[in-house]
């Protein structure tokens, strides 16, 4: 009975993604972005819409990678992350989700990862076997990668 509550993985960067696991139901949806001058930014709204559906529902458990700066990384793309970060943990309190874990990436790729690899391509290998009707096939789903590993790791280990 555990695993029939929603658990959702969320990685939080602008190419990143929501994964929600239900028993065997998984279901992936890109972070919402709109362009703007040839920026991509967050879609609040869409964003907003994605999580009111599954967080209504008894039980429901919410894990987001807790992102910090990360040496070599530029201010800006430390920002956006931050920004990120701050909107969907923004949306969770709106909605009322009680159940709401930040996860180091450090944790739950150990636990779901091999020891050795811990690398985007890692992640996407994991998922594309753990999960293989979902769409992984490019190197640009990694944030859909992260978000179901992040997802089966509140399902597993939560």
């Amino acid at each position: 009975m555990r695993d029939e509550r929603y658990c959702i993985g969320i990685d939080p960067g602008l190419g990143g993604a929501v994964a929600v696991l239900c028993g065997r139901s998984v279901e992936v949806i890109d972070t919402p972005t709109f362009k703007l001058k040839d920026k991509r930014h967050y879609d609040t709204h869409a964003m907003a819409e994605i999580l009111a559906g599954y967080c209504r529902q008894r039980g429901t458990i919410v894990a987001i990678e807790h992102v910090t700066a990360m040496r070599g990384w530029g201010i800006s793309t430390c920002f956006k992350l931050g920004v990120g970060y701050g909107i969907w943990l923004g949306i969770l309190g709106a909605l009322r989700v009680f159940d709401v874990r930040t996860v180091r990436p450090q944790v739950w790729k150990r636990a779901m990862l091999n020891e050795t690899e811990k690398d985007k391509k890692a992640a996407l290998e994991v998922a594309r076997l753990t999960y293989p009707n979902v769409d992984l096939h490019l190197q640009s789903h990694d944030g859909r990668a992260d978000a179901l590993l992040i997802a089966r790791y509140a399902q597993k280990l939560l």
